[in-house]
């Protein structure tokens, strides 16, 4: 449920926004910063990347993407240990993966 909160002094917004980022980082915070950072050259197609999390993947963030192919992520073939993802051309992707 979202509450509407009235602001009356920018000081309450500043409050407000800290408030929120606090709680944001708590959520997310222990699965970001447990991933690794894992580069990969793709081709067209499926390409398994090993991620090393060892550990069931949560998820993933692009980087960098070095060419201007889509880079779509095929979540029923990831494992504790591989990633794929499907390129629709060749690129070098950077990704975060946590």
């Amino acid at each position: 449920m979202i509450s509407l909160i009235r602001i009356t002094r920018d000081g309450d917004l500043f409050r407000q926004l800290e408030a929120w980022r606090d709680a944001f980082t708590k959520i997310q915070a222990p699965f970001l910063t447990r991933g690794v950072q894992v580069e990969a050259k793709l081709v067209a197609g499926q390409n398994t990347i090993s991620h090393g999390l060892r550990a069931p993947l949560r998820g993933w963030i692009v980087l960098r993407l070095k060419a201007s192919s889509a880079v779509s992520l095929a979540e029923a073939s990831s494992t504790e240990t591989t990633l794929v993802l499907v390129a629709s051309g060749p690129a070098t992707v950077t990704l975060w993966v946590y």
